[in-house]
């Protein structure tokens, strides 16, 4: 009895011997592969900087959210592995006086060291740039110049280092593999890599919702009613005081399938708010929409409907919402025409903010004119946020520049961007961005809408922010 347990305790020794070398096996083979994913969508990214060709554009987009993902699956494994591998950390950190005598040792060990503050540099400041995150928007424009510039260079380091260290452990690299693939691991290896499948199939629900959308031009979804072709070249808009003619909203697109008959859809005009609200459509009340231009995603937006322009390209879809959250949108809007009203009709708006690493500047009461920049869309006189940096040009409190974007990347843009202002100049993957609207929709709550500037209409924010970012 007394040998068979021994026997037992030595089998089951082994096998847990065997469990633990095939679970690093597998974790650091995860490794190499998100690293490498890594290392080549972070080296074309890096190239982009310095080397802006349609090559790269045609493929960013992905590269992003490759390179992005990867790095999250990248970091967790990294944190097991060194979560696995903490007591050969730590004793080996005791044995640095000794260990440095032997060469090839201390070279492995101050290699590790240095993957790791590499490795960390690497994953806080992609954490910062992280999309997915809700990161204080102050923070990202005081530093994102310095966070895009450590993210870079450290990630070239860690692969400098990463190449060196397979070099140090290829003979281990080597063996494992020989022992993994023999027979009698074969099941474990199975088992271990079928339980990282099932939790890579767990998180693909996080990451789908920020891939971006191919978008079905010339389709509309409706809760209720499923997804209704229109033609573009058929519909004419309800609001002739802001578009000219061949231009139009998404609302218009509502009142052409409308009159069509392809939905019921019941709408009044409250000129409290100056915008059309949608009672129902067939029979659905309390509905807000989801709108995003080429090559973009769902976003919360409060933003009047018969005021989003529409383009080719792009895609929206309306749903219910609550009853308190449609009324504290309305609220807004009521706010907005209160406001005009007591500034007798001009648009002036409380306080506009420009945050970039060398502007940060809050302007008081800014009394903002149309420009017509778009003259080809709205009619004259109707004012949109870009006019807010051209009325403070006007007033000589800033300069700026404007550049024409046909594309970002595969996005069609066709709109003017603010490229500069001050000294800040956009370059690479850095530049400005803003919001506008009411404080109590901040940032991705609803006023931080992809519509560019030249063509979002403000009827009168309670603020207009500009702030800088590096992506």
């Amino acid at each position: 009895m007394k040998r068979l347990s021994s026997l037992s305790f030595k089998e089951i020794k082994k096998n847990s011997r065997t469990y633990r070398r095939t679970l690093n096996y597998i974790i650091d083979m995860g490794i190499v592969v998100y690293f490498l994913i890594q290392m080549l969508t972070g080296v074309l990214k890096f190239l982009n900087m310095y080397i802006h060709t349609d090559i790269f554009d045609l493929f960013s987009e992905r590269l992003s959210i490759l390179h992005e993902w990867s790095g999250i699956a990248l970091g967790i494994l990294i944190l097991t592995h060194l979560v696995l591998h903490w007591k050969w950390i730590f004793n080996m950190t005791k044995k640095i006086p000794k260990i440095i005598k032997r060469n090839k040792k201390t070279l492995k060990y101050f290699n590790d060291i240095g993957m790791l503050i590499s490795f960390l540099l690497v994953f806080i400041t992609g954490v910062f740039k992280f999309p997915a995150l809700e990161v204080d928007r102050a923070i990202l424009s005081n530093y994102s110049i310095l966070f895009v510039t450590i993210h870079d260079w450290a990630g070239i380091i860690l692969v400098i280092l990463a190449l060196l260290h397979i070099i140090l452990n290829w003979s281990w690299i080597v063996a494992t593999t020989k022992k993994m693939f023999g027979r009698a691991n074969l099941k474990q290896t199975r088992n271990l890599s079928s339980f990282i499948i099932f939790i890579i199939i767990l998180i693909l629900p996080l990451i789908i919702p920020y891939i971006p959308i191919e978008n079905q031009s010339n389709e509309v979804a409706v809760v209720g009613v499923g997804k209704i072709d229109f033609n573009p070249d058929e519909v004419e808009t309800v609001r002739p005081d802001l578009f000219k003619d061949g231009h139009f909203s998404i609302f218009d697109i509502l009142v052409y399938l409308d009159n069509l008959g392809k939905i019921n859809m019941e709408y009044h005009f409250d000129a409290d708010m100056d915008t059309f609200v949608i009672d129902s459509i067939n029979g659905t009340d309390r509905l807000w929409y989801y709108a995003y231009y080429d090559k973009g995603r769902k976003e919360n937006n409060v933003f009047r409907i018969d005021h989003y322009p529409y383009k080719s390209k792009m895609g929206f879809e309306f749903f219910q919402v609550s009853n308190s959250h449609l009324n504290n949108i309305y609220e807004t809007f009521r706010e907005e025409i209160a406001r005009l009203n007591v500034n007798n009709g001009s648009l002036i708006i409380p306080r506009v903010t420009i945050e970039s690493p060398r502007n940060h500047k809050k302007y008081y009461n800014v009394t903002v004119t149309a420009h017509n920049l778009r003259d080809d869309t709205f009619q004259d006189g109707v004012i949109t946020a870009i006019d807010v940096i051209l009325s403070l040009g006007d007033q000589g409190k800033i300069t700026y520049q404007l550049q024409w974007y046909e594309t970002i990347g595969r996005a069609e843009v066709l709109s003017y961007w603010v490229e500069g202002i001050n000294q800040d100049i956009a370059y690479a993957r850095c530049g400005y961005v803003y919001e506008a609207g009411d404080y109590d929709f901040q940032d991705k709550k609803g006023n931080h809408i992809h519509i560019p500037s030249d063509i979002r209409i403000i009827t009168s924010p309670q603020y207009e922010k500009w702030f800088w970012i590096c992506i």
